[in-house]
């Protein structure tokens, strides 16, 4: 089992934004089932996953299940550190604090793709970290994040694109619009 969070934790206080990562897999065709799966589970895809498996994507993001709930359309999870929603084809996880969250891709990877599932999209975010020198990598700087997605993900889409906006980008507005504001008086 990983390193509980606790011990990725700053000396000076908790990380609260939070880092959120999204994957749609493409729904497989519902006469092609090459794993032998069987209809039922074909179309529960990502729900067929057992707690094992989805501990074994959490302990490599450093975090665990505190409590669980499901309905017909999803399952959810409250985390140590945030929450988990799993879809037939979409899985979302949102986590804060020093967790890597990233370093979970691998094992959803494996583990969808021994559900005949493929990658359709994948979109992360996250704010501007409060304590960005107590994060453990890959999550110590935008670039690092940047390559570890293409590095699994750059074949999806030639046109896809990131989008970063800094603390430093907002501050920068904030005093052209308090010039304008004086040049007006």
């Amino acid at each position: 089992m990983a390193t509980p969070p606790s011990s990725y934790s700053s000396p000076i206080g908790f990380e609260g934004f939070e880092k959120r990562l999204e994957i749609t897999f493409c729904e497989p065709p519902i006469f092609k089932d090459p794993k032998g799966l069987g209809l039922r589970n074909l179309t529960r895809g990502l729900r067929n996953l057992t707690r094992p498996q989805i501990d074994s994507i959490l302990d490599s993001a450093c975090c665990t299940i505190v409590a669980q709930l499901s309905n017909s359309e999803f399952d959810s999870y409250v985390l140590s550190e945030s929450s988990l929603f799993i879809f037939p084809f979409k899985i979302i996880i949102k986590t804060c604090g020093a967790t890597k969250l990233l370093s979970a891709i691998p094992p959803i990877l494996q583990l969808a793709d021994s559900l005949s599932l493929f990658v359709f999209s994948v979109k992360y975010s996250r704010g501007t970290f409060i304590f960005p020198n107590a994060q453990p990598s890959p999550h110590r700087s935008f670039a690092e994040e940047v390559a570890v997605l293409n590095r699994f993900f750059d074949h999806l889409n030639p046109k896809a694109f990131v989008m970063c906006m800094t603390g430093l980008d907002r501050g920068k507005r904030r005093k052209e619009k308090r010039r304008k504001i004086k040049k007006k008086k």
